[in-house]
Parts: C-alpha cells; structure tokens; sequence
C-alpha cells in the first residue's frame, strides 16, 4: 500500500490552475491472467544499498470553473547505505532532488522517515506517523482471495491537518477508511500482476466553506478516491498505479466539481529490483514456491522461472 495524502494536497492548488492543453493519463493496459492462482501472498522487499526503483509520474487534474493543468516527475526510491543494526536508509528523490529518506529493516518493516529540507519536515513528519499507523509487517504472509477486502485506518493527525490551506483541517474525518481489495491476476506487458484497489471513501465529516483567488466563496461537500495499484507478482513492489480523486460542491452559485488523476509506472531501465542479487524478499521459500506454482500454471515461461530461481537460490546461500 503506498502513500494516498499527496494526492489530497493537489485540492489546496486546484482553485484558479492555469489551463494547459493535454489529456488526462489513461489506466495501464491490464490484461485479466487465465488461469492464474485465487490467491496473492504479499511480502514486503528487502531494501539494500544500491537497489532503486525508478518511477515516471504524469500527474493530471482539473476543475470545472478554471481548466487544467498537468504534470511529469521522475521518483526514485535509492537503497543508500546500512546503519549499525541492519537497517537501510532508502532516498526518496524527485526529479533528481532528494527530498528525504526512510528506514527500512532487514525485514522490509518502516522504522522512519527524514526530510532532507525544513521545508519538507512536515511532510514527512505525517509520513512517519501514517506508515507506522498501517502496521503493514501484519501483512506479511498473509495470503490475500480474490475479492477478499481489508479495512485499513489512517488517521488525519494534527500535523496531517496543518498541512490543509487555512482551517480546512477541522473539517477532515478523524480517519480514513481505506478499502483495500485484492482483485486478481493481470499481466501488463508481459509481466503478471497482482491488483489491488484501494477505495477512498468521503474524507470531510462536513462541507468546507471558504473564498478562492478570486474572492468567490465556496463550498466543498465531498472529496473521495480511488487507486489501482499492481504488483509484481514475485518480487511485491508496485509495477504500477492508477489513482482518480474527485471532489464536488458550489463555486459562485454553480456546480463546481475537481478531478485529478495520477499514473505511476516502473522504470525497469532505471531500476534494480528483483533480477538483482539480494534485492529480494526474506521469505524464500514462499516465494519459491509461488514461483513453482505459476510456472505450473504456465503463467510464466521456462526461461522467466528459471531467471528468478536462479536469484532467489542465490540469496539462500548467502
């Protein structure tokens, strides 16, 4: 599960957005695997100092009173170097500028989170307190049915609201209830994937009242989400994700509605994950037989499965 906030932040500059011409991004192409197994095991990816994972953004939203705009970034997640209890600092980058970094275990497990900046101290402040309020190390080899729902809070903290414009805060839920479905196999391209979709309900418990650039005053009555996110199937890192937020209310006495739209996707070029030697999840036997399984379900090629084998029994040796 990745993190939703930034995506609610884009509410704060979407009044008054320059108009610039271009299309909202589209889903990835995800392609329904036949055959493949009911049920998905996620396990959390080992981090060590020079994995990357490299991820192009093409962010887009709008509203209906003042046009559009859009955006592309690059992200990469950089696996920098160990601290004296095995932990990896993981860089957080943005177009080339790094912004921050976590603590990762030699478990996978979040231990926190560092801006590089004061300017984005908060931001990573909330961070910290999201990823330890999701307790994701209760998900490790828990193996997820198709359609199979779970129900995570996140909280909206005081320094979660103090991120809000003005006193937009006070107007927030005092958690978010995300519902987090495993809803099957897809391959995207040629690489098979496990599909989650997160359904972000209301997050306002009352409508927020307030005046834009422009000096008309407002009214915001619902602010709700959804997210697509896929796996890869073996190694549990995001091959990609596809995320809608809509919002609705009143603008000067019309109907006033804001659409944003996010698609991430992997770098393979850019990134090392899996094929890379100790780059992978602690579970190894689990993973091996997952692997086991769908080259018997011929989800995956003789040459792939013994690619991937071939790694995994080299991280048993170590």
């Amino acid at each position: 599960m990745r993190r939703y906030f930034p995506g609610f932040l884009l509410l704060v500059i979407a009044t008054g957005c320059a108009s610039i011409a271009g299309p909202p991004p589209s889903p990835p192409l995800a392609v329904p695997a036949v055959g493949a197994p009911k049920e998905f095991t996620w396990s959390p990816l080992k981090w060590r100092p020079g994995l990357v994972l490299t991820y192009h953004v093409h962010s887009f939203m709008e509203i209906n009173t003042g046009g559009s705009e859009q955006s592309r970034s690059l992200v990469q997640l950089k696996g920098a170097d160990k601290t004296a209890k095995g932990a990896v600092r993981v860089q957080l980058l943005v177009d080339n500028l790094e912004i921050g970094s976590m603590l990762i275990d030699e478990f996978g497990n979040f231990q926190d989170a560092l801006a590089s900046k004061p300017e984005f101290a908060p931001v990573f402040t909330v961070l910290a307190e999201w990823m330890q309020a999701l307790q994701l190390s209760q998900l490790q080899s828990k193996p997820f049915a198709v359609g199979e729902t779970l129900i995570v809070d996140v909280p909206t903290t005081a320094n979660f609201r103090r991120l809000m414009p003005q006193d937009w805060g006070r107007y927030l839920v005092p958690s978010i209830n995300i519902r987090w479905q495993f809803t099957g196999y897809v391959r995207l391209g040629e690489t098979l994937a496990a599909a989650f979709r997160a359904e972000i309900p209301n997050i306002l418990s009352s409508p927020i009242h307030g005046r834009d650039r422009n000096s008309r005053e407002f009214r915001i009555d619902a602010f709700v989400g959804e997210v697509v996110d896929y796996l890869d199937a073996i190694g549990g890192y995001s091959l990609a994700q596809y995320e809608v937020l809509t919002g609705g209310g009143e603008a000067g006495g019309k109907p006033f509605s804001y659409r944003s739209v996010k698609l991430t996707t992997l770098d393979r070029e850019r990134s090392s994950t899996d094929k890379a030697p100790g780059s992978i999840s602690p579970d190894i036997e689990t993973r091996l037989r997952r692997l086991q399984d769908l080259r018997e379900k011929k989800l995956i090629t003789e040459e792939e499965y013994q690619a991937h084998r071939k790694e995994l029994l080299k991280e048993l040796v170590k």
